[in-house]
């Protein structure tokens, strides 16, 4: 009993000591940052020594809050980074807002259809916890508006409920909206997460919180987040670095998530929606053109489906 005793004032200090470390350096750029591989067990152990009063919680979704099932390349988020980088190398000039566009119709039909998980089980009661306790929770993603739908989709199926009452369009200076739809900020490809998030509290659209805390996976949207938050003196914030992906390694293969792609295409092609992509999506007639030519076994059932399929 006195171990745990013992242990759970530790683990208070601790959580003190860092807060207070944070606040105190918040005029660098570098934040120092906490860690986790469990979102869901540090917010339960965070809410248990701060006060939740005036409180803003931002959570990443991909590779944070949701993951693939079955460590399946299909629907990664790797995918998306690898298909948008190569349509960039393709097509010289285009940019990430553009090659975004590219690849998300496909993509959202695979998101669709994908089963994903959560990384942290204990993430929609703590979330339910933390609202109940005052604090206003939200997603924050660097999903396009295109995938809003889904987005809402996949959060219904694992459970979470993130904060509603802001959800809108926020127009940003270079006149592209940001949406919040079913409590998930949505910032795209094409605009810094911290931009956005300094936009939304500028124009008062997420009011003005006493602390921000934000738990993402790339330590690049927390350091931007950071830097923008230079502006507000009297906001303490809070970057929390996600490890799920450090802790449960994942490894892209492209020449597997080009097949998988391309099964699924196959799979689904009576579907509606998949047979419109493949009468007129660029990205996907594209792809499956391309994949195909690789394959040597040319009665390929897939591909001489596929084939078909995008000349009729």
């Amino acid at each position: 009993m006195k171990k745990r005793l013992f242990m759970v004032f530790i683990t208070g200090m601790l959580f003190f000591i860092s807060n207070l470390t944070i606040a105190n350096n918040h005029n660098s750029t570098i934040p120092i940052m906490n860690k986790t591989a469990k979102p869901g067990e540090f917010l339960h152990t965070w809410m248990q020594h701060n006060s939740l009063s005036n409180v803003l919680i931002l959570l990443d979704l991909d590779d944070t809050v949701l993951q693939v099932s079955n460590n399946q390349q299909l629907g990664h988020s790797e995918m998306f980074y690898h298909l948008c980088a190569e349509q960039k190398r393709k097509h010289p000039g285009m940019t990430i807002k553009e090659a975004a566009g590219r690849v998300d119709p496909l993509l959202t039909q695979v998101y669709f259809y994908q089963p994903f998980k959560l990384t942290d089980n204990r993430l929609p009661a703590v979330i339910n916890q933390l609202k109940e306790k005052g604090a206003v929770v939200l997603g924050f993603t660097s999903r396009g508006q295109p995938l809003k739908q889904v987005t809402g989709r996949q959060l219904k199926q694992t459970g979470i409920a993130f904060t509603r009452r802001f959800d809108g369009k926020t127009i940003m200076p270079d006149n592209s909206p940001v949406y919040i739809d079913n409590g998930v900020i949505f910032a795209g490809q094409h605009c810094k997460k911290g931009d956005t998030l300094a936009r939304l509290l500028t124009t008062n659209k997420l009011n003005k919180p006493e602390t921000i805390l934000l738990i993402d996976d790339r330590k690049s949207h927390l350091e931007n987040c950071a830097e923008a938050l230079l502006q507000y003196k009297n906001i303490q914030f809070i970057p929390v670095l996600c490890t799920y992906p450090q802790e449960y390694p994942f490894v892209y293969d492209d020449k597997k998530a080009k097949n998988q792609l391309l099964d699924f295409l196959y799979t689904q092609h009576n579907k509606k929606q998949i047979a419109a992509l493949l009468r007129s999506d660029p990205f996907t007639r594209e792809l499956i053109t391309t994949e195909c030519n690789k394959i040597t076994d040319k009665n390929s059932k897939i591909c001489k489906t596929l084939l078909a399929d995008i000349r009729n």
